[in-house]
């Protein structure tokens, strides 16, 4: 075992009526933990430890607040048994069994009488709602005061520039300086980079070569450092969301790199940033589990002391993994695909968006419609297979608005007769779609139409990544390549 390992482990025995048991505890481990080993390694129900001297421990303080040293002596007792006396000071002593305590009444106060209901409900979930939508029209509202002082420039743009960083500062602020944290400080958190970016965006000079694809790779590095920087100041409030920021404006910083150094078009910019987060999106559920050691591994067993070998039970014991370390892994996986799907999705809106509005003509038109098209299928099928319904739901919509104005910029560069035989197969298949989704919200269910959603969603995602080329501008440049 090594040094820094020896110092951060201590050696605690625990007694009760189900036996005793000597665990290497690590300091930073809580009480609840102690007890938890006790109960897995004894077969007992829950229990509560005190010292020797009588002191009850809390389970969720750290061993190390505690003030437990090694060699103590710690009493478990069955949680429904009455409860220990208390005192205000000391620690447990070593090698000595604790005197029982002396069983205690205890009363159960009758339960109040309920209020009368009042509009007290309405408006608290009226103010639900309203803070859950205001970090989102915060940031809608911050990133339309940088566009409008981009454009305007001179005053305009340092007037916007100054109220952002005013509200960057200000919510970062209030959301770390407040303990413990809030509902919605999570969501504030979020918000805070895309400000930060908005505001640094605005500070370059206009009208230059290359503009746009700077804006975007200082945009990106501004997130990047903006989510590094909260995630260290605020630790344990967003960390999921700030990572995914944090790795989404690096990636996207890299690509504008590279395209303003090759000199490539903006239009390519917008190819491989809508290439990079439709592959993120459907490749992510599959990298965001990740279990701790402890899990896996039982540490215990690995420090094979003199200490650790005495005294241990005769029967073998099963590894129990905890419940509540299979919740933190899900909860923190559920909180990850939920972030980055958000993100993939905004990033996609506004790509597919600028490949659909760009001046373009030829291979690179065809090319902007085929892998729009085809993102939003692929968006909407891959949707489906998603656990956490707000993840769902943001692909799903993305989805669809990149396949209605994929439809819209169609019918807008074809004639009339063209424009009435497009509007009659879109009404009829939104009536299609409209029984297939009342039948579903039913319960039907079918395996045939899962296995084709599935084909489907292969499909949508290989006509992604073929019809890149050409959007991109790599099947111009092969072309003018061999004819030369």
């Amino acid at each position: 075992m090594s040094e820094s390992t020896a110092l951060a482990t201590i050696r605690l025995s625990v007694v009760g009526d189900a036996g005793r048991v000597d665990l290497a505890v690590p300091r930073w481990a809580d009480v609840g933990a102690v007890a938890a080993g006790f109960r897995d390694q004894t077969g007992s129900g829950p229990v509560l430890l005190s010292t020797a001297t009588g002191r009850a421990l809390d389970p969720t303080t750290s061993v190390h607040a505690a003030r437990l040293e090694h060699g103590d002596l710690l009493v478990a007792v069955d949680a429904d048994a009455a409860p220990v006396s208390t005192a205000p000071t000391g620690r447990g002593s070593r090698g000595r069994r604790a005197q029982p305590a002396a069983p205690a009444t205890s009363t159960v106060a009758p339960l109040p009488a309920l209020a009368p209901p009042t509009d007290r409900a309405a408006r608290s979930a009226t103010g639900s709602v309203v803070a859950r939508l205001a970090p989102g029209a915060v940031a809608v509202a911050g990133l339309l005061a940088a566009t409008a002082g981009a454009l305007t420039g001179g005053t305009a743009a340092d007037a916007a520039s100054g109220a952002l960083a005013l509200v960057v500062l200000a919510v970062a602020g209030i959301v770390g300086l407040r303990v413990p944290a809030g509902a919605h400080d999570r969501a504030w958190l979020s918000v805070v980079p895309l400000l930060l970016a908005a505001a640094v965006v605005l500070q370059l000079p206009p009208g230059q070569a290359g503009a746009t694809t700077l804006a975007v790779t200082v945009a990106g590095l501004a997130v990047a450092c903006g989510s590094a920087a909260l995630r260290a100041a605020v630790p344990g409030v967003a960390d999921e969301e700030l990572a995914v920021q944090l790795v989404a404006g690096v990636g996207v910083a890299l690509l504008a790199t590279v395209t303003l150094l090759a000199d490539w078009s903006t239009t390519t910019l917008a190819a491989l940033v809508l290439l990079a987060a439709v592959l993120g999106a459907r490749l992510l559920p599959s990298f965001v589990v990740d279990v701790p050691d402890h899990v896996l591994v039982d540490l215990q067993r690995l420090a094979v002391t003199a200490w650790t070998a005495r005294e241990q039970p005769r029967r073998s014991f099963r590894g129990v993994v905890r419940e509540d370390d299979v919740r933190a892994v899900a909860l923190r996986a559920l909180r990850l695909v939920g972030a980055a799907t958000v993100v993939c999705s905004l990033l996609v809106a506004a790509s597919g968006a600028w490949l659909l509005l760009a001046p373009t003509d030829g291979a690179r038109d065809v090319g902007a419609t085929l892998v729009c098209a085809a993102t939003g299928a692929a968006l909407v099928l891959s949707g489906r297979t998603l656990r956490a319904q707000q993840a769902r739901r943001w692909q799903r919509t993305t989805g669809t608005a990149l396949l209605l104005a994929t439809a819209a910029s169609l019918l807008l560069e074809v004639g009339d007769d063209a424009r009435v035989a497009g509007a009659t197969v879109a009404v009829l298949l939104g009536l299609v779609l409209a029984l297939v989704a009342r039948s579903a919200g039913r319960g039907w269910t079918s395996v045939w139409w899962s296995r084709s959603a599935e084909i489907a969603e292969g499909l949508a995602f290989v006509a992604v990544v073929g019809a890149f080329p050409l959007v991109s501008g790599l099947f111009d440049w092969m072309r003018v390549l061999t004819s030369s």
